[in-house]
């Protein structure tokens, strides 16, 4: 008898799990068509979510031509995040022609509207002449701009300006008060340039405790930078006294 029921509740459980997967397609399907409805209303928010549903295939078939569609749509109504995110599309080439220099003037829209995300890559692309003219003096810029509503890539990027004299008068406290800016809101590359800093003794004062401290903590958060492994630590603590 015992087992009669055991049986007949792993067989409801089994019917109920394939009742499951097979209502998640409807629902999504019914989530997608609801969105689209919206969207053809003129709906910018719903144009947008319609543009990744097709991105990313959630209740419809992938369509990256449809994607990229809406994805304009949403942009040309002067959504933020919809002309940054047209904009990679367009660099991408996912869904349309590449267009480097139209991807670029979409994000520019993008970052004049305060999206920190876009001014970061317009500085960057400034920075590499990806679509525009190369100018470090305007790249920085932008990468100010964003660094200014803390935003830690920026920050970082402001302070390696300042190191390498790049679209500014090179100045090394100032670029490294803006990478000390970038770690302690938690930017790993930002946090391995501090540890070097200590490391080398460049613009500080040389500290093989602090360098790893500073390398620990990146490496802490996955970044792939300079470490002192505990093994060598007694070493590095041994050549910290004998360098001060």
């Amino acid at each position: 008898m015992t087992l009669r029921l055991v049986s007949a509740f792993l067989l409801g459980a089994l019917c109920w799990c394939e009742s499951a997967r097979a209502a998640q397609p409807t629902a999504e399907r019914k989530a997608f068509e609801e969105v689209k409805a919206r969207a053809q209303k003129g709906e910018v928010e719903a144009q947008l979510d319609l543009a990744e549903r097709y991105a990313s295939g959630r209740g419809v078939t992938q369509d990256p031509k449809a994607a990229a569609k809406w994805h304009r749509t949403a942009a040309e109504q002067g959504l933020a995040r919809a002309q940054y995110l047209y904009g990679l599309v367009l660099a991408k080439g996912y869904g349309v022609k590449p267009d480097v220099e139209q991807a670029f003037e979409w994000i520019r829209k993008a970052a004049e509207q305060g999206m920190l995300e876009a001014q970061y890559e317009c500085a960057q692309r400034l920075l590499r002449g990806a679509g525009v003219k190369q100018s470090s003096v305007r790249a920085l810029e932008w990468f100010r701009k964003a660094a200014d509503q803390e935003y830690p890539p920026a920050e970082y990027e402001v302070g390696r300006a300042y190191f390498e004299g790049s679209g500014v008068a090179k100045d090394t406290e100032e670029g490294l008060r803006w990478v000390r800016i970038a770690a302690d809101h938690g930017f790993p590359a930002a946090q391995n340039k501090l540890g070097l800093c200590y490391m080398k003794g460049e613009v500080v004062e040389k500290d093989l405790v602090q360098a790893y401290k500073w390398f620990n903590v990146a490496a802490g958060q996955g970044s792939e930078t300079f470490t002192i492994s505990a093994s060598t630590w007694p070493k590095w603590k041994h050549s910290s006294r004998r360098t001060r």
